[in-house]
């Protein structure tokens, strides 16, 4: 894991006794992650956040920070502080996903990606001798692709030129605390992933976000998780697993979503997996869940089900505890009073001791022929 690997080098790199200590005994906490790993052969995400989340507890404790005074610690910008383990969160997700380095042609790196292919600028002439290209490529982060071998040449030409390609599938911005600069290279990393794979999946991923700036990410909460939620400025959270496994649920569905055609979809009649029941929802015998407006007597049911929100008989006929519908009894644009319209009144709210009779059960009066009685 990233993290881990950090900590070695740190341990290879440091000469001060104390820190040396320091770092073994970080080293000695970390394998509670590796143990995690072990045990559940990196399939149980909530175990291995939880033991991750343990270890940052422990890495809060002020000794580890940098004393002047003492002059042993370690700075704010140490490796050992850094976010690193974000980012074997991830890759603990994708690997439960099913996304490895073992799949032939997909790549797993915190590395560019190609965003863009053009020939560089020349003469004519050397256009058509010799032309040169360039690959253009994004910024280094922890991203999915498929990896291309890119042949092309001049069509007058015998030879080709060779190259690779990292097209990404999902690209993720991680850090450990996103400010006014993340937004901006947030913006930038978005517009990159899309360019070259229009269906790429853009991620965000963090602990915490400046809550100064929280409105600017807005246009990415449906592709933002913050670890630590409910985080406070001076106090953060444990880091939470159900935000964990929200993420494993979203990256699961991006790798198992089919696309199909639109002559399809022109069969199906429309983008969803489901088709609506075609059954009465008392009849149900395969678990779906009810329509939300029953085609039944809410007074008639018999399989538990909730009455529908819009029933099918009169809230003044009720015998049963259902609550009435939310559709009031007589008009509002009838009304001349000054009452607010109640929600659903059983009686007239201008003659309250007369009850309001049931349009259907009310007789129609015979409309009476004008003009003079016939003479006998």
């Amino acid at each position: 894991m990233l993290y881990r690997e950090k900590l070695f080098q740190s341990l290879k790199n440091e000469n001060n006794a104390i820190n040396r200590m320091y770092l073994n005994e970080l080293l000695i906490n970390w394998r509670k992650v590796d143990v995690a790993i072990e045990e559940s052969n990196g399939k149980d995400i909530v175990a291995i956040v939880t033991a991750i989340s343990d270890y940052t507890k422990n890495l809060e404790n002020p000794k580890f920070r940098f004393n002047a005074e003492k002059k042993h610690g370690f700075a704010d910008d140490h490796d050992i502080f850094q976010g690193y383990y974000l980012q074997d969160i991830v890759e603990t997700i994708l690997n439960i996903a099913g996304i490895s380095n073992d799949t032939e042609g997909l790549v797993i790196h915190n590395h560019l990606f190609h965003t863009g292919f053009r020939i560089q600028k020349n003469s004519f002439s050397r256009q058509y001798e010799k032309p040169r290209y360039e690959l253009q490529t994004s910024e280094k982060c922890l991203n999915v692709s498929l990896e291309f071998e890119f042949n092309f040449k001049h069509i007058s030409k015998k030879h080709y030129f060779k190259t690779k390609i990292f097209v990404p599938q999902i690209v993720f911005y991680i850090e450990k605390c996103f400010s006014a600069r993340s937004f901006k290279s947030i913006k930038q990393l978005r517009k990159h992933s899309t360019k070259l794979n229009k269906s790429a999946m853009f991620i965000c991923v963090t602990e915490s976000v400046d809550r100064r700036l929280i409105e600017n990410y807005a246009d990415f909460q449906d592709n933002l998780f913050i670890l630590r939620a409910n985080f406070k400025d001076d106090d953060y959270n444990d880091i939470q697993p159900n935000v964990v496994l929200a993420l494993l649920n979203k990256i699961s569905n991006f790798v198992k979503q089919d696309m199909f055609s639109f002559e399809e979809f022109v069969q199906i009649g429309h983008a969803g997996t489901n088709p609506v029941p075609a059954i009465s929802d008392c009849q149900r015998t395969d678990g779906v869940p009810p329509l939300p407006v029953s085609a039944i007597s809410d007074r008639h049911r018999t399989d538990g089900v909730p009455s529908s929100p819009v029933s099918a008989i009169s809230d003044r006929h009720r015998t049963d505890s259902v609550p009435p519908s939310p559709v009031p009894a007589i008009s509002d644009r009838h009304r001349t009073d000054s009452v607010p319209p109640s929600l659903v009144p059983a009686i007239s709210d201008r003659h309250p001791d007369t009850l309001i009779p049931d349009l259907v059960d009310t007789p129609i009066p015979e409309k009476r022929k004008r003009g003079r009685p016939r003479k006998s």
